[in-house]
């Protein structure tokens, strides 16, 4: 009878398991897919929104502030979920990515 319960106790953890990995590729799929867009669109971007904090949700803006946690707060009391938002950090300035 008790590994009947471990076995069905697994069985429901793998399920669960698996559905929150299917979960997380998602955003991170949607996560990439707009900063892809930031970046194609970073020339208009920096013109409307020069020196800013940028949210971006399926290739749209949907929020903007000089301060990210402005921002992040802003976004939380409008969205359930702000998991798959991307948050751009906007500048004029030349920025150097390290690898």
């Amino acid at each position: 009878m008790q590994r009947t319960c471990l076995k069905r106790g697994k069985s429901e953890v793998d399920d669960y398991l698996r559905a929150e990995g299917r979960k997380i590729a998602m955003v991170l799929k949607l996560q990439t897919n707009d900063s892809m867009w930031v970046s194609s669109h970073y020339s208009d971007l920096v013109e409307k929104y020069p020196e800013m904090y940028v949210a971006v949700r399926r290739k749209e803006v949907i929020g903007t502030s000089k301060d990210y946690d402005e921002l992040f707060s802003e976004l939380k009391r409008r969205f359930d979920n702000v998991d798959d938002i991307t948050i751009e950090y906007i500048t004029k300035k030349e920025v150097m990515l390290l690898h």
